[in-house]
């Protein structure tokens, strides 16, 4: 063997051993790292947990499936190495001039329904709802007058809260925004850095959301006004023009859902305000939220449907979270974002209201906390507003104006309602994806005497959050032990049928 071909086979054993030294050592500390992820915060989930080992799921391959995953989703330094090949990647996407297409081609539609009919609502029990708070007092005020001018803590299912604590400054936010309301369902597009949703609502589906409205305008009568305030995004404002048939005309599904609801609901359009100032920054540019420079520009309308003043920004102070990358990059994660960071701004009022809120799977268990979750960072910064998304979110404002509203709302709620504090002595934020009991109950409770109906317009126009709003009556919680022995132990009448049915 010559010399030449001896330092080439020589070279190529170096390259094998340095390989196989490399993958040892990696593959050494992702098996033993003890300091593993639970959270990616780029893509905003929950990281795979390590399974259960069983025999049988050995035999069955689960285990070993399972492993795997749990193995590649808590790999050492996973959120910089993503970070690395989405720079590699940058040209993933359909490309389209100087923007990128992510999760479909041209026009992707919202599901629509087959046909107008409005899910079984039920019906408001005789006398559940009062008229105005003198006649509510005793349904949803602490015993002590003196006690409920200072906090207003109502019970529930016989079960009283605790002494009020130090508000909670350092847990974690309840729930992580994961862009439910449109984003996975519809196509984004990145232009020079920002992210858009592009909007495939069609006309069907605005009808049925209107007819849901319509419905609880008929429910509750006179004895609660109800509102509907849904927010247009910023793929209607700020697209390029070459790219907006892409995108349906927001004003038209709008107006569409305008048309469709009876005089009972209080129409609130913002569509006009938001054109206004769509050159201010009242939207994200990583994320699909609205910033609460925008959400306070949708108040300030509000405030003349409701007929209160608005309070006024000037004065006020303000804080910011510097650095946010939201959904639209965690679902894309377009090297071009990173160089065009979002922040949050929030606001601190002249009277902060003292709040509590029911965490999920926790319906009885009020917690006392603060108005903003203040330790919100990063690419989860859009949950500094009322600690992300929460089944309910009360806010008590020391006003005593007899007048007590309810927000029902998808995360866009989030930014707008701390501006209700200022107007309403009592304000109830209610999550419609995770509300785990009947919305009249809490309307009750509450001696709520104004409702308002807040979504973005893809989830207006999403079959699944609307069938979420005409469910609202009818939620109940069942613990999870209690579901599962109904899983595994079948009632008496199934068993019952089932062994007629096998006879």
């Amino acid at each position: 063997m010559d010399k030449n071909k001896f330092l080439k086979k020589l070279g190529q054993i170096a390259n094998v051993l340095i390989v196989a030294y490399v993958l040892a050592v990696v593959g050494t500390i992702a098996l033993i790292n003890p300091d593993r992820q639970t959270v990616s915060e780029i893509e905003k989930r929950e990281l795979a947990k390590k399974p259960e080992f069983s025999f049988r799921a050995l035999k069955e391959g689960s285990y070993t499936k399972e492993l795997s995953v749990f193995f590649a989703d808590t790999f050492p330094m996973r959120d910089i190495l993503i970070k690395n090949a989405s720079e590699i990647k940058d040209a993933m996407g359909f490309r389209l001039g100087g923007a990128k297409l992510y999760g479909g081609s041209e026009n992707t539609q919202q599901p629509e329904i087959d046909e107008l009919k409005l899910p079984e609502m039920m019906p408001l029990p005789e006398g559940n709802i009062a008229e105005n708070k003198e006649t509510n007092e005793s349904s949803s005020e602490s015993p002590s007058e003196a006690e409920q001018k200072e906090e207003t803590v109502p019970a529930f299912a016989e079960t009283k809260p605790e002494p009020e604590p130090e508000p909670e400054s350092e847990a974690e936010p309840e729930k992580q925004d994961s862009a439910q309301e449109g984003v996975r369902m519809g196509s984004i597009i990145t232009c020079d850095g920002v992210g858009y949703t592009l909007f495939g609502g069609g006309p069907r589906n605005g009808e049925w959301y209107a007819k849901v409205m319509n419905a609880y305008a008929d429910i509750l009568g006179d004895k609660i006004k109800v509102y509907n305030l849904v927010v247009p995004t910023a793929v209607e404002y700020n697209l390029p023009q070459r790219y907006k048939e892409l995108t349906n005309s927001q004003r038209a599904s709008l107006d569409n859902i305008k048309k469709n609801l009876s005089d009972k609901v209080n129409w609130v359009d913002i569509y006009d305000t938001m054109k206004a100032h769509k050159d201010e920054y009242i939207y994200f540019k990583t994320d699909h939220h609205w910033t609460a420079l925008g959400a306070y520009y949708a108040y300030s309308e509000f405030a003349k449907a409701a007929g209160f003043e608005p309070i006024s920004l000037d004065g006020l102070e303000k804080r910011t979270l510097d650095g946010f990358y939201g959904t639209l990059y965690s679902q894309t994660q377009d090297p071009q974002m990173l160089k065009n960071p979002d922040y949050v701004d929030y606001y601190i009022f002249p009277s902060m209201p003292k709040c509590y809120m029911y965490k999920q799977n926790a319906p009885t268990e009020p917690v006392y906390t603060t108005l903003y979750g203040e330790y919100a960072k990063s690419h989860n910064s859009y949950s500094v507003f009322l600690h992300a998304d929460l089944p309910i979110f009360v806010m008590n404002t020391g006003l005593d104006n007899g007048r007590r509203i309810a927000v029902v709302k998808e995360s866009y709620g989030n930014a707008f309602v701390p501006f209700l504090a200022n107007n309403y002595e009592q304000v109830v934020v209610i999550d419609q994806r995770y509300l785990q009991e009947g919305l009249y109950n809490v309307l009750e409770r509450y001696g709520i005497n104004e409702l308002l109906f807040i979504n973005n317009i893809l989830a207006a126009h999403t079959s699944v959050r609307i069938e979420e709003l005409s469910t609202l009556p009818s939620r109940g919680y069942v613990p999870p032990q209690a579901a599962q022995q109904a899983v595994e132990q079948p009632s008496q009448d199934s068993a019952e049928t089932e062994s007629q049915n096998n006879n």
